[in-house]
């Protein structure tokens, strides 16, 4: 083989690797770990209710009415584009989101509490930044459900 014939192969192989390298941080699996949402990893690629620090932080939801709104929650995360729902009780959801590309999977979880408090966390699997789309995801859902009136306000 000569270096001619291996160059184009290498080339097209450039943003595999690139994205091979970027993919080198996981998040910790998805699933409650002693009742709560699992800690967001290092990176920029994850947001969570339930973690301490502003880099991380997002507000949680409080459900107006915490006997019909989780259904209501349910609904709306399900509807949401290339989002699939792959396991619910009557107080956690888990939803795995595609990438448009549909290359990456991000986790989308949430717990409710008996007080209609809902605790949300979402994070890419893979990578180490995630150009924000953890937390515009949750913004735009909790938009969504302060405008329906599932939950109060529509704060940070």
């Amino acid at each position: 083989m000569n270096l001619s014939s291996a160059l184009p192969r290498f080339a097209a192989s450039g943003p595999v690797l690139l994205l091979a390298a970027c993919a080198s941080l996981s998040s910790p699996p998805a699933g409650l770990v002693n009742g709560r949402l699992p800690p967001c990893s290092p990176g920029p690629h994850c947001v969570s209710s339930q973690a301490t620090d502003p880099a991380h932080a997002v507000d949680p939801w409080q459900l107006r009415d915490p006997a019909q709104g989780w259904a209501r929650v349910i609904a709306l995360v399900a509807a949401q584009p290339r989002t699939r729902i792959v396991a619910q009780d009557g107080h956690y959801l888990h939803a795995e989101v595609l990438s448009p590309s549909h290359l990456f999977t991000d986790d989308l979880e949430l717990l409710r509490a008996a007080d209609g408090r809902v605790d949300v966390r979402s994070s890419s699997r893979v990578g180490y930044y995630d150009f924000g789309v953890n937390r515009k995801r949750v913004a735009a859902l909790r938009a969504a459900l302060a405008q329906a009136g599932v939950i109060a306000g529509a704060g940070g």
